[in-house]
């Protein structure tokens, strides 16, 4: 669950590349402008796992001097189960059943600055609110199928003289954590536990209904370096999410024989940039919701003030 105020935010560093290799260079803020222009028909979105789930953009907003841009991008999906709310001192259980062709959403702010990085004429600094469910892996290939859509065009190839068709797309590096990189070179990933609860009935007494935790614990091989300590942590977590394991912890030991945890939830789709990249703990002036499909200009304000 979202806490009403505080939020944590991801660093990255976005750039627009072209494909393929060679092809003529695409402009970042034409890019955002053609999503805008999606968007504002109602057309910036795209039906997902086989129609189950829809992820779009809901807002954009650019600073009038140009040097920032703002995205809502929003996340359905009918397969999420039906939120419960519990009245606090009786206990009793409410229910809000979804709709036809309704699904649980939430939204996450993303904030581009316009301005490159210093020394890095073609890299920007993109920020993005954290929100199990909706994370990178999402996020881009949404918006490079939409840039596709949008900005597909001839060019003559100068090494064969041939026309072909070039696109861009977009790339999302994770800032690295520095805390946990130091994890990673100073100690050594041993476990990937895995776990979800059941509810099972008595072979005894069929009424009566118990609850079973199933545990895997996932052995890694010794001395993982950094990449292929993120790529496995990535594979079990999509291979045991698909078998409808919810809890997801990493376990490491440093050098010292000191084991350090980490729990992250089977909802998030980059479970890596969670554990291993940079994040910023921010707490928002204004209550925010779980969901919404406008852009909260002050929470963006104070996202757009990290550095």
């Amino acid at each position: 669950m979202l806490d009403k105020h505080d939020r944590w935010i991801h660093y990255y560093t976005a750039s627009l590349e072209t494909a393929p290799l060679g092809a003529p260079r695409y402009d970042l803020k034409e890019a955002l402008n053609k999503i805008e222009a999606e968007f504002k028909k109602d057309l910036c979105y795209k039906m997902v796992d086989r129609n189950t789930a829809c992820i779009r953009v809901t807002d954009v907003r650019f600073k009038k001097d140009g040097s920032m841009a703002a995205l809502l991008i929003q996340y359905s999906d009918s397969n999420a189960a039906d939120p419960s709310f519990s009245h606090l001192k009786s206990g009793k259980l409410r229910q809000e059943p979804k709709l036809d062709g309704e699904g649980i959403a939430v939204s996450a702010h993303m904030v581009i600055n316009l301005m490159p990085m210093p020394g890095k004429p073609l890299e920007f600094l993109m920020l993005l609110e954290d929100v199990p469910g909706i994370g990178k892996t999402r996020i881009l290939p949404f918006l490079n199928a939409v840039l596709k859509k949008t900005m597909l065009r001839t060019f003559i190839d100068p090494a064969t003289g041939k026309e072909g068709s070039c696109h861009p797309y977009l790339t999302m590096i994770h800032h690295t954590s520095n805390t946990l990189k130091k994890d990673l070179e100073d100690g050594e990933l041993r476990f990937i536990e895995v776990s979800k609860s059941d509810t099972i009935a008595d072979l005894d007494e069929p009424e009566k209904l118990i609850r079973s935790t199933n545990i895997v614990r996932v052995k890694v091989a010794p001395k993982l370096d950094g990449e292929e300590a993120v790529g496995l942590i990535n594979r079990v977590r999509r291979m045991y999410s698909n078998k409808g394991f919810e809890h997801f912890k990493i376990i490491f030991k440093h050098e010292e024989g000191k084991i350090r945890t980490v729990d992250l939830s089977s909802a998030r789709q980059d479970a890596a940039e969670a554990l291993f990249g940079r994040m910023e703990f921010l707490k928002s002036v204004q209550p925010l919701p779980q969901c919404s499909d406008e852009l909260n200009m002050a929470f963006v304000a104070q996202i757009s003030d990290l550095k």
